[in-house]
């Protein structure tokens, strides 16, 4: 997670981040106080997908291994933010979702990566809420409070929302946009998995899949080969691949990203800017790749034993590529695959 140099310490929004309460009795997004008149709860997936992906009833595994309700996957939001800034926002994702792949990659990637933030962070905010172990309530909280104020990156970024802030001249996610095999059985519709290690998501939804890193400025996608992904229709396990192999590269970005933020006095929303990253080092801003290192994100993924997946040193079990590295055409059942603990195996 990158750090911000405050231009204008204290002032402005800074000021209104530095100050916000995170609690149940203020807005997550802007801050404010609530009360009667203004309090809502936003579904952190948004009740259309839900409805759309039959998700309601449902569950999500949380940090700590218990699970929720989609359902009940909300957190506090004024009646401002939820009804109008965020409203628009899942109206361009709906429309998009509704067109299927071929209209969803045409969006607005930065309505796609504030939608994405608001999930990710959306998640962890709950997470604030819910007890680590409900036997002990004085172990706490599965996310502590003070985790979701040390976000002040995502934090700012998620203020665009609101028009108050502004990434000039950077991308600051690695967002990746792929088409999927599907059917209608619950497993195959429907996957999200995240990673707090690198602020990782993975979303796959009907036909799409989206795989994003979302403070990374744009290195993961600079530097992961992946165009033979895009020649087919991936089947869910080569997807799950796919995230293995941009979760585990984004673990290797062995830079920090530093920002200048600055709000000035005439305008209301704050200006960010990207120091660069390589800096005045000659080294590559990634570690080097280890197969042996990789197979655990590969694992984890795709639910396959470590050892099954490490054919030698230089080889890495793979689902995309045949041994004279071709793309492989997978169809639907034919490989087994994992999710909240359930397999999928082929007919």
């Amino acid at each position: 997670m990158g750090e911000i140099i405050e231009e204008n310490k204290l002032t402005g929004l800074f000021e209104k981040i530095h100050n916000k309460k995170y609690d149940s009795t203020n807005c997550f997004l802007c801050g404010t106080d609530l009360n009667d008149k203004n309090r809502t709860d936003e579904h952190v997936f948004p009740r259309w997908l839900q409805t759309e992906l039959d998700l309601w009833n449902q569950h999500i595994t949380l940090l700590n291994g218990t699970t929720i309700f989609y359902r009940s996957l909300k957190i506090p939001c004024c009646s401002e933010c939820n009804n109008k800034y965020l409203s628009t926002i899942e109206n361009n994702i709906k429309k998009a979702f509704n067109g299927g792949y071929e209209e969803f990659i045409k969006i607005d990637e930065n309505i796609l990566f504030l939608w994405l933030v608001k999930i990710y962070y959306g998640i962890l905010y709950k997470e604030m809420f819910v007890l680590m172990n409900r036997a002990k309530p004085d172990d706490g909280t599965i996310i502590p409070e003070k985790f979701i104020k040390d976000m002040k990156v995502l934090n700012l970024f998620l203020q665009e929302i609101r028009g108050k802030h502004r990434c000039v001249n950077f991308k600051p996610a690695s967002i990746f946009i792929l088409k999927l095999q599907h059917d209608d059985t619950d497993l195959m519709k429907w996957d999200f998995a995240d990673r707090i290690a690198t602020n990782f998501l993975s979303i796959r939804m009907r036909d799409i899949g989206i795989i994003a890193v979302l403070d990374d400025m744009h290195t993961t996608k600079d530097v992961c080969a992946i165009d033979d992904f895009y020649k087919i229709n991936l089947h869910p396990i080569q997807f799950n691949e796919l995230c293995a192999i941009i979760f585990y590269r984004s673990l290797l970005l062995n830079r920090t990203p530093f920002f200048a933020s600055v709000q000035k006095e005439d305008q209301e929303y704050v200006e960010t800017y990207l120091h660069p990253l390589q800096g005045f080092s000659a080294k590559s801003i990634f570690d080097d790749w280890d197969h042996n290192n990789f197979k655990e994100s590969l694992s984890a993924f795709t639910g396959y034993p470590l050892d099954e997946l490490l054919k030698n040193e230089n080889m890495v079990m793979s689902w995309i590529h045949d041994e004279k590295m071709n793309v492989k055409e997978i169809p639907i059942r034919e490989y087994r695959f994992t999710r909240f603990d359930q397999e999928i195996k082929g007919d």
